[in-house]
């Protein structure tokens, strides 16, 4: 399972994380995601040896990010945990709704 190596803000965000925690894996604790099974997704990524990519929100969908869980392969090539990243996407987001208001807007019109 996947650790926590650096417990800085922006992961803080996500996850309910303080600088004691290093080492723990990060499945054990709660999250703002919201509707994500991190433990599934971890699992099927170290399952399958092959990364995964999806957009997930957390804060009752406040923010948006995208998702990376890729493998985390030793110098023998052999599959020895996760890495997860988070990317902010929150601002594509909003932009895609005002677009998509915008659409709306000129149809009805």
């Amino acid at each position: 399972m996947p650790t926590c190596t650096t417990c800085s803000r922006p992961v803080a965000g996500i996850f309910n994380l303080i600088p004691t925690d290093r080492g723990r894996p990060l499945t054990d604790f709660a999250s703002h995601l919201d509707a994500v099974d991190l433990r599934r997704e971890v699992e099927a990524v170290l399952a399958r040896g092959d990364s995964s990519e999806s957009r997930v929100t957390s804060h009752a969908g406040a923010r948006h990010h995208l998702m990376r869980v890729v493998p985390y392969r030793t110098a023998d090539g052999s599959v020895d945990g996760a890495l997860l990243t988070f990317v902010d996407v929150s601002n594509v987001a909003e932009s895609e709704v005002r677009l998509r208001t915008l659409v709306d807007e000129l149809n009805h019109r």
